[in-house]
């Protein structure tokens, strides 16, 4: 019996184990794995948190806004903070890029619910998080390349690995045969 696997299924999957999402775009319509590390989570981090100070403000200087709103955005702020001083880690970078993706929609959801709140008396502006700084950075599709050659750079070293094990063991083998051998002489002696 052949069986096959949904897209849909095999995101839940890694989902479920905290892997995150391992399959990217790369602009050609086809699936490719994303490589994420933790520097890729900090980074995200760091471009968020300003939208999140910033919204922290707005709802500090509007005392009308009503307290359901308030609460609902200090428990997201708190939550916020917390994930933001968490460490990355690097077997979980996919898992936390994709709550930092996800944060990423909540904070825009949360922008346009906090800049329609009513706000009596100066009212701040609403305020927009900035779009990206596209200065400096590499354009998406080529990104999208270049974390595919990341992971045949592991994947390359992982074989490496592996051919050099596989060429090494009776060497390695017989090591610790001899090893092994000088520690059950020691006991019997």
């Amino acid at each position: 019996m052949t069986m096959v696997a949904r897209y849909e299924d095999l995101q839940t999957a890694f989902h479920i184990v905290g892997l995150g999402s391992p399959f990217v775009d790369v602009g050609t319509g086809r699936l490719a794995p994303r490589f994420v590390t933790s520097s890729d989570v900090r980074d995200l981090k760091i471009r968020l948190n300003p939208s999140v100070e910033a919204l922290d403000k707005l709802v500090a200087d509007c005392p009308e806004m009503p307290a359901v709103l308030v609460a609902g955005w200090n428990a997201f702020s708190v939550s916020w903070k917390v994930f933001l001083q968490t460490p990355e880690g690097f077997w979980t970078a996919g898992a936390e890029m994709d709550q930092a993706e996800a944060y990423q929609a909540d904070i825009q959801s949360w922008n346009e619910k906090l800049t329609k709140a009513p706000c009596k008396g100066g009212a701040p502006s609403p305020y927009a998080p900035p779009p990206p700084s596209t200065e400096g950075k590499t354009p998406p599709e080529v990104a999208a390349w270049i974390d595919a050659a990341k992971v045949a750079a592991v994947s390359a070293a992982v074989i490496g690995v592996a051919i050099v094990g596989i060429v090494y063991a009776p060497e390695v083998k017989a090591f610790f045969a001899t090893k092994r051998a000088a520690a059950l002489r020691s006991r019997t002696a």
